[in-house]
């Protein structure tokens, strides 16, 4: 199609796409950009000229998020119909990765500071329209296997997290915002990112060669190669 044809041509490095299927987040290396899908047309737009960005994200009510590497630039939240705004996170520690809660309550920020990576939880204070006007903290954790890189939400309260051992591999924990921490089988790859997989308790994995392997009943599999980014659908 038109719309695959313009992605190819820039080159993306990161996707969003939400519920519906007809909107398609893409961030490059000249900015990031919304193509949009009907019946009849399909449109891309350049919506931000953001570069570093760390992870794009439509939230359950379609409002999509970027959030930029720098702790300096400001998380960007926009609408369905293309309105901006501009969110404050009041930490000094730039950013490695963040994602929102199935029912978009909270937002998790993995923050890099000088002692290392540590996640951050903020609940998100929305318009009575559901616009997110403020982030305000109200938890975190701090892994005990390595250094956190990425994470989903497996549900509202708990975070599934892909860590870097000391000795180079990758190891996957599931850690309650109260409760104690449980520790999952070993990817058999080292993994860069992890999203929910299609069961409740599953895992997608991407891993550093471009395969996608899915952990489900204990047990790892190989399912896609040649792949550039995973992406939650919501």
């Amino acid at each position: 199609s038109a719309t695959q044809s313009a992605v190819n041509q820039l080159e993306p490095t990161l996707f969003a796409i939400d519920s519906d299927a007809n909107r398609l987040a893409y961030a490059t290396a000249s900015g990031v950009y919304l193509a949009v899908s009907s019946s009849i047309s399909s449109q891309n737009t350049l919506v931000s000229d953001a570069t570093n960005i760390k992870n794009l994200e439509f939230d359950v009510n379609g409002f999509l998020w970027l959030i930029p590497a720098l702790a300096s630039d400001p998380i960007t939240v926009i609408d369905p119909l293309g309105n901006q705004r501009n969110i404050s996170q009041q930490t000094g520690s730039d950013r490695v990765f963040g994602s929102l809660s199935p029912e978009g309550s909270r937002l998790a920020l993995i923050a890099q500071d000088a002692n290392g990576p540590k996640i951050l939880i903020f609940s998100i204070l929305r318009s009575q329209s559901g616009y997110p006007i403020e982030l305000v903290e109200s938890d975190s954790l701090t892994p005990v296997l390595g250094q956190a890189f990425s994470f989903n939400w497996q549900d509202g309260s708990t975070l599934r997290i892909l860590e870097r051992t000391a000795s180079g591999l990758t190891a996957l924990s599931d850690y309650p915002l109260n409760g104690p921490r449980t520790q999952l089988s070993m990817p058999p790859v080292v993994g860069v990112k992890i999203i929910p997989g299609p069961s409740p308790s599953s895992t997608y994995l991407l891993s550093d060669a471009g395969d996608v392997w899915v952990l489900s009943g204990g047990t790892w599999r190989q399912s896609e190669t040649a792949v550039i980014d995973i992406s939650t659908l919501r």
